[in-house]
């Protein structure tokens, strides 16, 4: 597992850039997610929600992500959808999802 020791997401995903990988997403909760890779480096932000359970919110945001980029979804827009996506799920008891998007 990589590591930094900054709080900030985008200063962790540069920093663990350097240490090799292509492209680092950093997930950071009610912040967003926050991502480096070589055309440079952004957050996405997360909408204001009620949290209740957060259970399974980092496996919707992953299985998103993957999704999207099978697709071949841009990045960021990619990750604006996991964060969305995962954002619904912590309001619900459970590892729930939004329903199909089609």
């Amino acid at each position: 597992m990589l590591q930094t020791t900054t709080d900030d997401p985008v200063n962790a995903a540069t920093a663990l850039q350097r240490l090799g990988p292509r492209t680092v997403i950093v997930t950071a909760g009610h912040h967003g997610a926050a991502y480096s890779h070589p055309d440079g480096a952004a957050t996405v932000p997360a909408p204001t929600v009620h949290a209740i359970d957060t259970t399974g919110a980092g496996d919707t945001f992953l299985s998103s992500l993957a999704l999207d980029l099978a697709h071949n979804i841009a990045l960021h827009n990619a990750i604006t959808t996991a964060v969305q996506t995962s954002s619904h799920t912590v309001q619900h008891v459970g590892a729930h999802t939004p329903a199909h998007r089609t």
